[in-house]
């Protein structure tokens, strides 16, 4: 599931991520592990799954940098209203991509009191914790890649978003520290498939954000 979530070698303690209520966008379909931004749309603030022209404008905007908030917890599709109605459908198997499972659905239950928007408690990218997620590199993943600048690749098959660290990304937003030895691609060199010609699946890493990119900690929100 190319996207991201909360990275915690086995057998060892780390932060666990700290999590925010916020409202759904309107109109959004949101795949579990797509990576959020708080959004301000007719003076409500909502998230929304973060965008390539975002990661092109490297994350900025007008000189400021507004970041990423954290990551989705569970697929959704809202209406207009911003209410949850459903999940995505899975999105199957294509050749090294992986399939995105979707969680069981939950209920959004909690509601925003002022909008009636569906909200999501959203574990928050802080500079504490390590974001796990798969990176896309042209060598082989060992180790030795410790201590690399990431930043975020996008790729779109069928419609859905994978969301990828990748070291040739040009904007950097945090720094590999941990490689899990345990993924059946650590060590391994993959070649991109038919379908996917951009990336192939690669091993999991931790990340540790950098501050500047911490949406949570800025006083800037995206419009629109």
């Amino acid at each position: 599931m190319p996207g991201f979530g909360f990275y915690r070698p086995s057998g060892q303690a780390l932060q666990a991520p700290s999590e925010q209520a916020h409202a759904l966008a309107s109109s959004i379909t949101a795949y579990t592990g797509d990576p959020l931004v708080r959004t301000i749309i007719s003076s409500n603030y909502v998230v929304r799954p973060l965008t390539q022209t975002e990661i092109t404008a490297a994350y900025a905007s007008g000189g400021n940098t507004y970041g990423i908030l954290g990551y989705n917890p569970n697929a959704w599709i809202t209406d207009s209203s911003g209410i949850a109605t459903s999940q995505p459908a899975p999105s199957g198997v294509l050749g090294n991509v992986q399939v995105r499972f979707n969680l069981p659905t939950i209920d959004f239950a909690q509601s925003d009191a002022v909008t009636g928007r569906s909200m999501a408690s959203v574990p928050i990218f802080s500079t504490d914790m390590l974001i796990s997620g798969y990176l896309w590199e042209t060598t082989t993943v060992t180790q030795n890649l410790k201590g690399t600048p990431v930043g975020i690749l996008l790729s779109t098959v069928n419609s859905v978003p994978y969301f990828y660290w990748s070291s040739a990304a040009t904007t950097k937003v945090g720094i590999i520290k941990a490689v899990s030895i345990d993924d059946p691609f650590f060590n391994k060199t993959v070649s991109a498939n038919v379908q996917d010609t951009s990336n192939a699946s690669r091993c999991q890493i931790g990340v540790e954000m950098l501050a500047a990119y911490c949406q949570a900690d800025s006083q800037y929100t995206y419009a629109g």
